[in-house]
């Protein structure tokens, strides 16, 4: 059987590096870790401190520790369901979808919380008024007259316009 040395000597180090830490015979020489907040999907952790010597890990008070002691576990997304709503002539509707409102997530996934995907994916493009102009009309002794104007002929909408379509106006 072949011995390799190098293996040797490095399993000894090791061995002597390890026992000399938990025998408390060398001086810890600390390394300070920051604390990390947990977002929905990655752990986070406390502040800690490491043995840049032994890689021993310890608390922030400086008392030993283990990694799982310090981890702080991912939270999870908080789905909120938002349902299908149509479009207006001038306001987006959207197919129904979720969103995580945790703080600094705002994710979005299908319905059933499985895929992400963009909002843009969910929203539908407002429809448009669909406008019938009438133009100015005098008075006379007879009749009212009017302003030109124009107003959506949609029945769910029926909102007036001034007659170039730039600003709504009362009726």
């Amino acid at each position: 059987m072949k011995i390799n040395s190098r293996f040797i000597l490095v399993s000894l180090f090791a061995t002597s590096l390890l026992s000399s830490c938990f025998n408390n015979s060398h001086k810890h020489v600390f390394i300070a870790k920051a604390a990390v907040n947990p977002t929905c999907e990655t752990d986070g952790n406390k502040k800690y401190y490491v043995c840049d010597t032994c890689g021993v890990y310890f608390d922030e008070n400086r008392n030993q520790t283990t990694m799982s002691q310090i981890r702080l576990p991912a939270l999870g997304h908080h789905f909120v369901d938002v349902t299908a709503e149509q479009p207006t002539c001038d306001k987006h509707g959207n197919l129904d979808y979720s969103y995580c409102d945790n703080d600094g997530c705002n994710k979005c996934f299908d319905f059933d919380h499985l895929n992400e995907h963009p909002l843009s994916d969910f929203l539908i493009e407002p429809t448009g008024h669909d406008f019938v102009d009438v133009k100015k009309k005098d008075a006379t002794c007879k009749e009212s007259g009017n302003i030109a104007y124009s107003y959506c002929q949609k029945e769910e909408c029926g909102e007036y316009f001034s007659f170039d379509h730039s600003e709504k106006i009362s009726k």
